[in-house]
């Protein structure tokens, strides 16, 4: 019998469900001394060989469950499937709170960790399969401003509103390699309640195993913008995209070239043809053993140059934290994000500190199937002048509270 097909565990010992502890060791006593594989050597066939094999690779699994009072009374709940589920999670994926030292103290914390890791996964696999059918993507954003009075006052702020931001995404499936793209986006001052939305359409398809093409459109009142890119893997190292877009603004051509120069560093170089011709390179080295990784990059328009990099360090599989120095000819730019895993990785949550010479802001982001609730807070402007110690304090408290 297969390993991963559904058979009744008491069928296979000969046994009801009712029957006790004992009744169950003394059924497995015989039933692998009749199938034994040093008693079936000379007696039949090959095939009758490999059926005394299989059942008593099933009595085997049936006592291994059913000799256990925790997964025999989770068995009688949720069926083989349902052990099989529990049994296959990592012990980092189920509640470590019942546990001390590694195992867990009573029958009935392991019981429980068990039901909450196989309820737990169904949960996500129902919702992970309806984004991956929907493919749907969203990000709702309400912006604020709360800038100090005039009095410099770092505790007294006034607030309002800068603006709000919607956008949303449903891809949908035209064969077995070709996908439709449809999307709204839209955008509304605060202060004034003028707005602006934009139609998305997208089309991609697989031309074959190396080759993919899209075509995308973005239509803003009257004015549409439309871009055309391929994308190409050479072998398993390099890939290749060229992207040519047309706008009221121009003209504009882009090739990208994506190489993996080690087994954890990839480089990419893209080289931009437009009224502003530009060069961007970059570097990345990750850790194969952990989530950590380094990230280094240049970019070259018009006379423009800015130098960058991020830094994540993740210590756990469920937090992760990022700060990305940056320098340009305006100025320099420093951002500290902290990642949480929450719900068996269906939520993430970002806390996020952007701090300028002259401006700084906190930014809370909640991921949940494809759609992001951003609000960012802007708590110092360039009009307010350079910043204070006492509200580098504040506002850094602010950011480390989460």
């Amino acid at each position: 019998m297969e390993e991963g097909a559904e058979y009744d565990l008491y069928d296979a010992l000969n046994l009801e469900p009712d029957a006790s502890s004992d009744d169950v060791r003394a059924a497995f006593r015989e039933l692998s001394r009749r199938y034994h594989p040093d008693k079936q050597r000379g007696s039949g066939g090959s095939s009758a060989g490999a059926g005394a094999e299989a059942a008593f690779i099933r009595v085997h699994n049936a006592y291994r469950i059913l000799g256990d009072d925790v997964l025999r009374s989770f068995y009688d709940r949720y069926g083989l499937s349902g052990v099989r589920l529990a049994e296959s999670l990592s012990d980092d994926e189920g509640d470590g709170g019942a546990a001390v030292g590694g195992q867990l103290s009573l029958p009935d914390d392991r019981f429980k960790v068990l039901e909450r890791r196989v309820l737990g996964l169904l949960r996500r696999r129902e919702e992970l399969r309806a984004q991956r059918l929907l493919a749907v993507n969203g990000t709702f954003t309400l912006a604020a401003s709360a800038a100090p009075c005039h009095h410099g006052a770092h505790l007294r702020r006034r607030y309002r509103l800068q603006y709000s931001a919607t956008s949303q995404t449903v891809q949908i499936a035209l064969g077995d390699r070709s996908k439709l793209t449809v999307g709204c986006a839209s955008h509304i001052q605060g202060s004034s309640g003028a707005g602006a939305a934009k139609l998305m359409l997208a089309a991609s398809s697989q031309i074959n195993t190396r080759t993919a093409a899209r075509v995308g459109l973005n239509v803003v009142g009257a004015s549409p913008d439309g871009d055309v890119s391929i994308t190409r893997s050479f072998n398993e190292h390099c890939t290749v995209q060229q992207k040519f877009a047309l706008s009221g603004d121009g003209r504009s051509m882009s090739i990208a070239i994506f190489l993996w120069l080690s087994q954890s560093v990839r480089g990419n170089l893209s080289i931009y043809f437009a009224e502003s011709p530009g060069l961007s390179l970059g570097l990345l080295k990750r850790s194969t053993a952990s989530g950590h990784n380094v990230r280094a990059f240049l970019n070259m328009q018009s006379g423009d140059l800015e130098l960058g990099g991020q830094f994540k360090y993740k210590p756990s599989r469920d937090f992760s934290l990022k700060m990305a120095p940056s320098i340009t000819s305006r100025g320099w730019m420093c951002q500290l994000t902290c990642t949480k895993a929450l719900d068996a990785d269906l939520t993430k949550l970002h806390w996020n500190l952007r701090v300028r010479a002259r401006s700084l802001q906190v930014r809370l982001t909640l991921c949940r199937s494809g759609l992001r609730f951003s609000v960012p807070v802007e708590l110092w402007t360039e009009a307010c002048g350079p910043l204070t110690l006492p509200d580098i304090v504040f506002i850094s408290a602010l950011w480390a509270v989460p």
